[in-house]
């Protein structure tokens, strides 16, 4: 059980700042637990988590002990409500809820360079900050919920974002992580935030078990990342765009629902995803659902494309190798399966009811022992009455194919 330390100074302080005070809250924006009114947090290096201010409950800032800085309804009364300026020291930010934001929202095009000096419009900015755990946050109406500045060893669970938005003057970004090593994001939670979660030169970075609804521009995976994992994540009408340079992104049991598109580069230039592996998710109702410009080492297992206009969309570009094997890809009103890729296999896909067939578009592709919807084989090339394949006269090899739907057996990583 936490301890609040009496602090009547703190408390009278607060009452004298009328401006600091709430307004009414609506059922939705209000705090879900009993939250203290504080100002703006600024904590640099270990000593000052001792202050007065510092809004610590308890802890001695060790592994075990982590400073608790908890059950506060921030007022800010800075740019940032809470901010951690190079500290080790562990530390617990539990159970706080931030509403409103203080002063001139700063763009983010505007603080660079470098982007540290900058006084950004924000919740919590870990600012070099190392070994924080957040958990049971609750952030609405804000520029950028939490800001990730060369933070290391950051732990993110239960955080809830919006509801938000650009038209409401909500959050711009709900996470923003740059130049960041080790950041773990679980069950995050945010609905109409403009960009959900944005990251740039991140290192080792897992986002798992979250929802995100209505993301008006994306959820972003920027440039020069690496070891990247999405899984087990809800995407619902919220594009995943992967832009710029990604190394080893790796894409596992998510669920895309609605939008434009489900993975994708957002159409920006230069985008490359050398290790990139798909695996085992599910892509519904989308315009074109995964789309892969350039690259190398691809590989699109286990997945289900149900209803999308267009399924999957590889384009020549990508170096390979390509690998697409034991996917369902169904119901498409376009094509299911565009792929172009020099070097590409593709087997034991289930290929069913979609409507423009399948171009495999290489020389020689492998292609074999796939089910085309018919046992007689595929239609177009082929002389079957299943899924219509086209390989632009590169000589694709379809056969043998399945004469009955495969049994997917592919273990995810």
């Amino acid at each position: 059980m936490r301890v609040k330390p009496p602090a009547p100074l703190l408390l009278i302080v607060l009452l004298s700042l009328s401006s600091l005070t709430p307004g009414p809250q609506s059922a939705e924006a209000a705090p879900s637990f009993t939250a203290d009114p504080h100002p703006s947090i600024t904590i640099t290096g270990d000593l000052a988590f001792g202050d007065l201010f510092s809004g610590v409950r308890t802890g001695s800032g060790t592994a075990a002990d982590p400073y608790v800085i908890s059950d506060w309804h921030i007022h800010k009364t800075r740019p940032w409500g809470i901010r951690l300026i190079d500290t080790e020291a562990h530390v617990l930010l539990q159970d706080l809820f931030f509403h409103g934001a203080a002063g001139t929202i700063t763009r983010y095009n505007d603080c660079f360079p470098p982007v540290i000096n900058c006084d950004l419009s924000s919740a919590i900015w870990l600012d070099r900050a190392k070994n924080v755990t957040v958990r049971d946050v609750h952030i609405v109406l804000d520029d950028w919920g939490l800001f990730l500045s060369g933070a290391e060893r950051i732990t993110i669970e239960d955080l809830r974002l919006g509801p938000g938005g650009l038209v409401a003057g909500g959050l711009r970004i709900g996470v923003h992580l740059e130049a960041t090593t080790n950041v773990t994001m679980r069950r995050v939670t945010a609905t109409s935030t403009n960009w959900p979660l944005a990251m740039a030169e991140a290192a080792d970075t897992t986002l798992e078990d979250s929802t995100f609804t209505r993301g008006q521009v994306a959820l972003g995976v920027g440039d020069h990342t690496t070891r990247t994992t999405l899984r087990g994540n809800t995407f619902t009408s919220t594009p995943v765009w992967a832009f710029g340079i990604q190394d080893d992104l790796l894409i596992v049991d998510n669920t895309f629902n609605g939008g434009t598109v489900g993975l994708g580069s957002g159409g920006y230039p230069g985008t490359s995803f050398p290790g990139l592996h798909v695996c085992g998710n599910t892509f519904t109702a989308h315009r074109t659902a995964l789309e892969i410009p350039r690259g190398d080492t691809v590989t699109i297992a286990g997945n289900t494309f149900d209803r999308n206009k267009d399924g999957v969309r590889v384009a020549a570009s990508v170096d390979g190798p390509l690998i697409v094997s034991e996917n369902r890809v169904t119901r498409s009103t376009g094509h299911g399966l565009d792929l172009r890729v020099a070097t590409q296999s593709v087997k034991e896909n289930h290929l069913h009811d979609n409507a423009k067939g399948h171009i495999l578009a290489a020389t020689g592709t492998d292609a074999v022992d796939n089910w085309w919807g018919d046992p007689s084989g595929p239609s177009g090339i082929g002389a079957g009455s299943g899924d219509a394949l086209d390989d632009h006269g590169l000589g694709a090899l379809y056969s043998p194919w399945l004469s009955a739907p495969p049994t997917p057996s592919v273990s995810c990583p």
